[in-house]
């Protein structure tokens, strides 16, 4: 089912229960109208290890990774 993903700072993080298989799993992501997110979180993706996504405002000023 559904996760909901504790945000601190840059960090997101999300707990899966013990043996959940996390090599393939889409993510979705609500970013600001005209803002961008690469990679996109909803293709199918191994989230063994940490990812990560960056996040560019709509003026592409300002980007976060």
């Amino acid at each position: 089912g559904d996760k909901i993903a504790n945000i601190i700072g840059t960090d997101i993080k999300i707990t899966f229960p013990f043996g959940k298989d996390i090599n393939s799993l889409s993510a979705t992501a609500t970013i600001s109208a005209g803002a961008t997110i690469s990679p996109e979180p909803t293709r199918s993706t191994d989230y063994t290890n940490p990812k990560n996504f960056t996040v560019t405002a709509g003026d592409g000023t300002t980007t976060k990774t």
